[in-house]
């Protein structure tokens, strides 16, 4: 049966709203038991910061939302084919008291998986308008010569 635009837009809305129930209730949990075993409720654990993977015809790119940070506040590596992109976020107003905080500050950390053949020699990253941009080139594609037979040579 073929869905109509209206009935996968709900399904789509009520997906959306089930999740931000499970993860409201997991971070109620989470902030609770955090904030009754922890001397400091409002420090946080390294977070993890919206990230995209996607591929053009010539790379593989990993754009990542983190405003307010500059260039060198970045740490990028590459190891057993896992991007690894991390920093610490100051909140420039830390001794405010907030009425609601939903920024995350503090140290931060991303890590990707890279399918397939890449240049690591070429990867370049660019940080602009609060994403970091890492452009990684995929390997030229071999050319493979033609079949080729292979004559077994006579016992000796």
């Amino acid at each position: 049966m073929v869905k109509s635009k209206e009935e996968t837009i709900r399904e789509g809305f009520e997906m959306g709203r089930d999740k931000d129930l499970v993860e409201g209730i997991y971070g109620w949990r989470v902030e609770f038991f955090e904030g009754a075993l922890t001397p400091f409720p409002r420090v946080r654990r390294t977070w993890k910061p919206p990230t995209d993977v996607y591929e053009t015809d010539s790379h593989i790119v990993v754009k990542v939302e983190v405003a307010g940070m500059k260039p060198e506040d970045f740490e990028i590596s590459l190891s057993s084919r896992t991007l690894t992109i991390s920093g610490v976020r100051m909140d420039p107003a830390e001794k405010l008291t907030y009425q609601q905080m939903e920024i995350s500050y503090g140290r931060f950390e991303t890590q990707v998986y890279i399918p397939g053949p890449i240049e690591e020699d070429k990867i370049e990253a660019v940080y602009e308008d609060g994403f970091l941009k890492v452009l990684i080139p995929k390997a030229k594609a071999i050319k493979l010569k033609p079949h080729e037979t292979i004559e077994l040579l006579p016992e000796k």
